[in-house]
């Protein structure tokens, strides 16, 4: 609903400079890439959050794009507000929280304006009516594509694109669906297009994104099995990265997909979130598949696959958890073996139907936690160590401190201390000497291109889900 409109093309004689935040899942990283590109092509000068080149230290209006996936974020989300409430400059809150918690916001900047995740469009509306002192909100749905909209990427090398918003989940504890709504898919077509524009571009790297890759295309009659085959079909050297899909989904598709997996440009790596390994912890969590489901799954791609990375999802503490429930959780991840584990205390979110239960003590989640931690990082350890000694082709997709990070064939993340050039985009060929619980170090084998240094190698930050 918008509260106010102003249609001025220009602000001020000279040209405003822009603030922009943004913090979550790929899905908000692709959309500050959209609200960056609809701003540059408008010809405002934006600055990123720790852009240490900027050269604006006092932007004349500030934009945060927001995550409320868990209690620890939304309370990081409403400090930067207060914090950037305080500069005396208009403020534009953007992405989840909006939707979730119009109210708060409201409370710690009254002046604040807002924009939905599905009004991206609405953008250059609503910077005009700050920069005027107007307060503008645009929370409507608006259920156009983000396809083919102005972009300006964060990675030289990495396209985010998403192919849908929303989701067909009704997990009683997720407060995402309260802000994205429910599932609307992007037409394969428009989204084999956006792929083609940003590999004719020089994009080496695709993520196809959103809310929950599994349902993709339940609601215009297809599925992500057809979308990742229609996608390889592109032309040009690159390689896809297919993001989160739940189990409820992909047990209806998993041969399909796995087929679609074959094409030598799809990273040969699964997300699937199971969130628990307890029957009746996933029935609680309105899930809709159970842990036989989901270990299914991941046997039919590993037969197909034998190193394909897995990444899954647990949530430790949700209401009514016992302790048998958390030993069933940890006694599926030593069967599993997963390579990725996203561990998340629970938190109760409000408006969801987990947020009325009873809730487990915080001490036991606290407990919990920390043993589940020791077990995932040597689960991770040891699947790493099964790649000592590998050598192959590692796409390079990330410069870090003290070098870059390579992606081999099952997206696992080989660190390369170089002290050559820019790398990013490269297609080298490594050996693994060493390795950590979340990476693998290694050296480039044609080393008459660049020179290597492996010693010494501290752990890093992977990407994110």
């Amino acid at each position: 609903m918008a509260v106010a409109r102003s249609d001025d093309s220009q602000v001020t004689d000279k040209t405003p400079s822009i603030h922009l935040e943004s913090y979550g899942c790929s899905a908000s990283l692709s959309d500050s890439e959209i609200v960056k590109g609809i701003l540059s092509d408008a010809k405002f000068h934006v600055e990123r959050h720790g852009d240490i080149h900027s050269q604006y230290t006092s932007p004349d209006l500030n934009i945060i794009i927001t995550c409320t996936v868990k209690t620890a974020t939304e309370q990081r989300m409403l400090h930067r507000i207060r914090e950037l409430s305080k500069t005396g400059k208009p403020l534009i809150v953007a992405g989840c929280l909006p939707k979730n918690e119009k109210e708060i916001i409201e409370k710690l900047d009254p002046s604040a304006s807002m924009i939905g995740p599905r009004s991206l469009e609405k953008t250059l509306d609503v910077v005009h009516g700050s920069l005027n002192g107007k307060r503008i909100l645009h929370l409507e749905d608006d259920l156009r594509p983000k396809l083919l909209l102005p972009k300006v990427r964060t990675s030289k090398v990495i396209d985010v694109i998403q192919v849908a918003t929303g989701c067909l989940s009704h997990c009683s504890f997720c407060a995402t669906k309260l802000a994205k709504g429910h599932l609307s898919s992007f037409s394969p077509k428009m989204v084999v297009k956006q792929v083609q524009t940003a590999v004719n571009t020089g994009y080496k790297e695709i993520w196809l994104t959103s809310t929950d890759n599994g349902p993709y295309g339940h609601d215009i009659g297809t599925n992500m099995a057809y979308l990742v085959t229609a996608v390889t079909h592109s032309k040009g050297d690159f390689l896809i990265r297919v993001g989160m899909m739940n189990p409820l989904f992909i047990m209806k598709i998993h041969h399909n997909l796995i087929e679609a997996y074959r094409s030598p440009k799809v990273f040969k790596f699964l997300h699937l979130p199971v969130q628990s390994g307890s029957d009746e912890i996933l029935r609680s969590m309105s899930r809709g598949h159970s842990a036989e489901d989901f270990l299914d799954i991941v046997s039919a791609f590993r037969n197909k696959f034998p190193k394909i990375a897995l990444s899954t999802d647990i949530i430790v503490g949700f209401p009514g958890e016992t302790e048998e429930d958390f030993e069933s959780s940890v006694n599926l991840l030593k069967t599993v073996h997963p390579d990725t584990v996203n561990l998340s205390r629970f938190s109760p979110r409000m408006g969801t139907r987990a947020a009325k239960m009873v809730q487990v003590r915080p001490e036991i989640i606290k407990e919990r936690t920390q043993s589940l931690h020791k077990i995932v990082r040597a689960i991770s350890q040891k699947q790493n160590d099964q790649w000592l000694g590998y050598e192959g082709s590692v796409l390079i997709d990330e410069k870090v401190r003290g070098g870059f990070i390579g992606r081999n064939f099952a997206y696992k993340p080989v660190f390369l201390q170089l002290s050559s050039r820019d790398m990013l985009g490269m297609k080298v060929k490594v050996k693994v000497m060493s390795t950590s619980s979340n990476c693998l170090i290694g050296t480039v084998k044609n080393e008459d291109c660049v020179k290597t240094d492996s010693a010494s190698v501290k752990p890093f930050q992977s990407h994110g889900n």
